[in-house]
């Protein structure tokens, strides 16, 4: 078999590598540079994911924990209409990555340089919550990542400073009859688990069309159409900056290409359930707090579901 993509070792051993991809032409953009990691695997950077699925539970929170928080990387929680902060939890089922296979749940914090930012965002409804997708100054703030695979844990800290926490987890992303359930642990410690159901068809689809182009105008939603990547700030934590010596800055780069149903959103409903692990701070990082008990203390409440059943994605350096 002939593998598409490229063929580098840390890809392969992680058990990526596929035959067909899709949208492979929009990867060809982006420079690569060989690399190597300390365990002796040959890789490049930057993070490049070539299909996956992902589940965006985005929501606010208490300003007050957020901004304590963000307060040690020199940013601010950016405000919502009522003055709330706001958090997101990627739940990511990467199938070929740089990193090859793996499952990851991201705990991300909107983050603005200046105090008092308000979300370029029109409103208080769900569709209001999805406002990094569409410009504007927010900065997503990875705060910290959980893995499943070691490999992916030495790429992300050693190639690009990602929070990646140390420790690997057992994580399970199942896809159930019209939803998923999520469950993320250490041994018997609860990180994050949940039930979200998939509430998308043609009504879903005009209801997303319309609360999206209420809460952030017509033109900001055809700049998003027609455009094959949307790109996103992001910012890593000044602990594994100064770690690994990396950029302070970084590019998410979202390839969707132009399909109208590449990117799919729904409101949270009381049915769905997330939970949030807690009295783990032991376990974060040495000056480090643990980011499920942080948004437990921020009283996050999710808001919106956003959907990408076919996720590819880069991560650049500036």
């Amino acid at each position: 078999m002939r593998l598409a993509g490229r063929p580098t070792e840390s890809r392969t051993q992680g058990g990526g590598g596929r035959e067909h991809l899709p949208r492979l032409h929009l990867f060809a953009g982006f420079p690569y540079e060989p690399r190597r990691l300390t365990t002796g695997v040959a890789t490049e950077k930057p993070f490049y994911c070539y299909e996956g699925e992902s589940l965006v539970i985005r929501g606010e929170c208490y300003a007050g924990p957020i901004a304590a928080a963000l307060a040690a990387e020199g940013l601010h929680p950016v405000l919502g209409a009522r003055g709330e902060a706001m958090a997101a939890v990627w739940i990511n089922r990467l199938d070929d990555s740089v990193a090859g296979a793996y499952h990851e749940i991201v705990i991300a914090l909107d983050a603005a340089r200046e105090a008092g930012t308000r979300a370029a965002c029109r409103g208080t409804g769900p569709y209001a919550y999805l406002h990094p997708f569409f410009g504007g100054p927010t900065i997503q703030l990875l705060h910290t990542l959980y893995i499943s695979s070691p490999l992916s844990i030495a790429w992300g800290r050693e190639m690009q400073a990602f929070p990646k926490h140390p420790r690997p987890a057992a994580i399970a992303i199942t896809r159930e009859d019209r939803g998923w359930s999520v469950d993320c642990r250490w041994g018997e410690h609860l990180l994050v688990a949940g039930r979200i159901h998939e509430r998308w068809g043609a009504t879903a689809f005009v209801r997303q069309a319309l609360g999206i182009s209420w809460s952030m105008g017509p033109s900001r939603v055809t700049r998003f159409l027609a455009a094959s990547i949307v790109r996103f700030p992001v910012r890593m934590p000044a602990t594994t900056r100064a770690a690994y010596q990396a950029a302070s800055e970084h590019t998410g780069h979202l390839l969707k290409g132009r399909g109208p149903c590449a990117v799919r959103a729904w409101p949270w409903r009381e049915s769905d359930r997330l939970e949030l692990g807690t009295g783990l701070d032991s376990q974060a990082e040495p000056g480090r707090e643990s980011a499920t008990d942080l948004l437990a203390r921020a009283g996050f409440r999710p808001r919106v579901v956003t959907h990408i059943p076919s996720l590819q994605l880069v991560v650049t350096d500036g």
